[in-house]
């Protein structure tokens, strides 16, 4: 659930379950939204069909969440986050996180 993750150029390389690996591009990003238990998930849009492209976990992730697109999620102790959120909103279209009351 927890992926591996890191700011590279031209995005977030992340690698999921041991063998998935792909770049999220800065454009591709389209929410970061922060939740009362302090998990972050960083939504994001990925051509083809997820079935497919590498992203049928996210999608899933995306789906018990409520959000359209599929998401990795960041917990409180990822050593890295504050430098993978700052990048987020320094190079994409998101420039804040969204607070997230409560999803069911």
């Amino acid at each position: 659930m927890f992926p591996s993750i890191r700011v590279v150029t031209d995005g977030i390389k992340y690698m999921s379950l041991g063998f998935i690996k792909k770049t999220i591009k800065w454009g591709e990003i389209e929410d970061t939204l922060l939740f009362e238990n302090g998990y972050i998930a960083i939504a994001f849009q990925s051509r083809g069909l997820f079935l497919l492209n590498g992203t049928y976990f996210n999608k899933l992730y995306g789906m018990l969440i409520r959000h359209e697109f599929p998401v990795l999620f960041l917990s409180p102790s990822t050593a890295n986050r504050d430098e993978i959120l700052a990048a987020i909103h320094q190079n994409s279209n998101v420039k804040g996180l969204k607070k997230v009351l409560h999803r069911h």
